[in-house]
């Protein structure tokens, strides 16, 4: 019977849950193989108490760490976890030392099969005790944890200007909400539990008073009290860990050993979560905790009324930047730099941070328009670069300003030599082909007609011209007839 369960359970697991469900079931069949271990060493006349401390600690760095995965929310989950258990042994301690709860009660013990009992097993029924009850809480204090570091994790995440105490009050408010259920949860398992022990006492016709100042009701509350205190335990303990771990994290290591300034508190201030979420699937590049998730336009008319304010030069020199958005910022900053001298500087100090392809082809500074010759310079040396990005922005300035009336043949051949591997150098080059196609076709087409161009280079040339609006029908049956 046992296995048929075992059989429906899996399946509906893997119906319902598909990898997440397997992933379950196989931590209930290591947490049974544990158990087991546990009744196995006892019964060898190992210490209960030592016993079930190892298996504790791995029962918990499985069910955190492989079913919810190693994270920052999961370690600090098994903090809160050992030091809610180091209380509860304490006075879990201390009520079975003074309520002499070990062993048999007085109304089990007069059952039949009682009377079959050894009195005599070797065991301390204290530390029995003790050890059932620590085991027995680690599912209700995990949930409680895990759930209150998630949501403070993520009100973070949605919010990373807020302090730790405001922090704290956001795990609290979420924990008194999981409080009420857990607490009914545990009653009902006391109920369900004890009801067998009801029964025997209807049965029997035992007093109130006598029942009242029983060992096997004390047993019953023993259980439920202390999980439920556990639980309570949990959820401050969770909140407050998680906020100073996350501050200290931010303080240490997200900003770069300082505290958020107060250029990311306002860019914070106008995230767009469903605009992340979008976005980041066009920048694989990036890690995502580095996308706060704001608009370009918002970005760029935040350049344009901050320009100049000595705290947007003080955040220029800043490098390297924290967060994707910093950087556009950056960028868009540069843009409103008049004067040419300075604009160089600025380029070649944040273009070694460029680390991709959007905060890169998004800078086009307007001065240049004015200093065409003398930016060739700079071009010429970004092209011979070994930085992907460095590269992709010289291309992406000869394609700006330098295929309409700046346009000379040469630029093509500076274009065609640039010989790199990296796939958003050589789709920066296949752009450049391609606009030049529709500019200046006949100056182009005759790297496409003597495959000057490497082989994906040319395909994609040729795609992203047959693509364009802006060539004619004519060519684009031509290109088809170039494809190697």
């Amino acid at each position: 019977m046992v296995k048929i369960l075992a059989v429906i359970l899996l399946v509906l697991m893997l119906s319902v849950g598909r990898d997440r469900g397997l992933q379950a079931f196989l931590t209930i069949l290591m947490n049974v193989g544990i158990l087991a271990a546990v009744l196995y060493a006892i019964t060898l006349g190992i210490s209960p108490l030592p016993v079930s401390a190892i298996a504790g600690m791995l029962l918990t760095v499985l069910i955190l760490f492989y079913q919810n995965g190693y994270n920052l929310k999961t370690k600090v989950a098994f903090a809160v976890i050992l030091a809610v258990e180091i209380i509860l042994f304490l006075i879990g301690m201390i009520l079975c030392c003074k309520g002499h709860a070990g062993g048999y009660s007085e109304v089990k013990i007069n059952l039949d099969d009682g009377l079959f009992l050894d009195g005599n097993v070797g065991l301390s029924m204290l530390q029995v005790e003790i050890a059932v009850i620590l085991l027995s809480l680690l599912g209700a204090i995990k949930d409680a944890a895990v759930a209150v570091t998630s949501a403070v994790y993520e009100v973070h995440e949605n919010n990373p200007s807020l302090l730790p105490s405001q922090l704290f009050g956001s795990g609290l408010k979420i924990g008194r909400e999981i409080l009420a259920t857990t607490m009914n949860t545990l009653f009902f398992a006391c109920v369900g539990e004890s009801l067998l022990l009801f029964n025997i006492i209807c049965y029997w016709g035992y007093s109130f008073g006598y029942i009242l100042n029983s060992k096997a009701l004390f047993q019953v509350l023993l259980y439920t009290g202390i999980a439920a205190i556990g639980c309570i335990a949990a959820i401050p303990l969770a909140a407050i860990a998680m906020a100073m771990t996350l501050k200290r994290r931010d303080g240490t290591g997200a900003h770069g050993g300082r505290s958020m300034t107060e250029i990311q508190r306002q860019l914070f201030a106008l995230r767009d979560q469903a605009y992340k979420d979008f976005h980041k699937k066009l920048i694989p590049t990036i890690d995502s905790n580095r996308i706060i998730g704001v608009r370009t336009p918002v970005l760029r008319s935040m350049a344009k009324r901050c320009a100049g304010q000595p705290e947007m030069q003080a955040f220029l020199h800043a490098l390297p930047h924290t967060y994707y958005e910093e950087n556009n910022l950056h960028a868009f900053l540069l843009e409103q730099i008049k004067d040419y001298p300075t604009l160089l500087v600025e380029l070649h100090a944040f273009l070694p941070y460029i680390d991709n392809w959007a905060t890169c082809d998004s800078l086009r500074p307007k001065c240049v328009k004015k200093h065409l010759p003398e930016f060739l310079r700079e071009i010429r040396t970004w092209l011979s670069s070994e930085r992907i990005y460095t590269i992709r922005f010289g291309l992406n300035m000869l394609l700006s300003f330098y295929l309409d009336d700046a346009f000379e043949p040469e630029y093509l051949l500076w274009a065609a030599q640039v010989q790199s591997e990296k796939y958003y150098v050589q789709m920066m080059q296949a752009w450049y082909f391609a606009t030049a196609l529709a500019k200046q076709w006949d100056s182009t087409i005759g790297y496409l007609q003597t495959d000057r161009l490497n082989l994906w280079v040319h395909n994609k040339t040729i795609q992203k011209a047959i693509e364009s609006r802006r060539v004619t029908d004519q060519h684009k049956q031509y290109l088809r007839t170039l494809k190697r």
